[in-house]
């Protein structure tokens, strides 16, 4: 008898300073149980990115230019999109550019312009004649889901030939230098009142 429980308590504790046989296999259990979980979660994960994605609207919008109006003298423009079923119509002003320089005006570019994952109108106010080339200018309206309207701020459209970085959430424009190839980019950012502003120093690419 004394032999057979020396025996037992040689396999249950093992060697000095081993831990015992099923906190072992408990510990290779929650390993197995977690790896498990990963692999359940992935698909789930993958869906919400496609969700946030996917919220971007993709808008039909119709634009009509004129030269000029009774109420807004010079160039302007109205446009009409349908959100929810409903007509949404707003109207903006160009800029006094010479007539062969508003050939691009009323032109839409649809892009998330403030980051928010939804799709904003930007509409084309024609190409401005500059000492060293021209600058295309863009008024920018922003979707606001609440209310299913645009807002069109007036700090957008003074940005020369605007690009959208969504990895860096900003917006980058830039002005021709004297050489006539050189960029010279400045970068803007939204701000919390709804406008958009440059910020740092501006840097120059080729």
């Amino acid at each position: 008898m004394e032999q057979w429980s020396a025996a037992t308590h040689e396999i249950s504790s093992g060697r000095k300073g081993a831990e015992p046989l099923v906190s072992f296999y408990r510990k290779k259990m929650k390993k197995i149980l977690a790896v498990i979980c990963l692999v359940a979660l992935l698909p789930l994960t993958l869906q919400a990115q496609n969700t946030r994605v996917s919220t971007a609207e993709k808008w039909d919008v119709s634009v009509r230019t004129y030269d000029k109006d009774s109420k807004d003298p010079g160039p302007g423009y109205e446009f009409i999109v349908r959100v929810k079923g409903k007509p949404f119509t707003a109207r903006g002003r160009g800029f006094s550019y010479p007539l062969d320089m508003l050939e691009q005006f009323g032109n839409v570019w649809l892009v998330d312009a403030d980051f928010d994952g939804h799709t904003d109108v930007l509409i084309c106010l024609g190409t401005e004649p500059a000492a060293n080339g021209v600058n295309k200018r863009y008024d920018a309206w922003l979707y606001n889901p609440d209310d299913g309207k645009f807002y069109c701020p007036d700090t957008f459209c003074k940005i020369p030939n605007p690009s959208v970085d969504k990895e860096n959430t900003r917006v980058v424009g830039y002005i021709t230098d004297s050489d006539g190839r050189t960029k010279i980019c400045s970068e803007y950012y939204w701000q919390r009142d709804g406008n958009i502003q440059q910020v740092g120093e501006t840097w120059k690419e080729k």
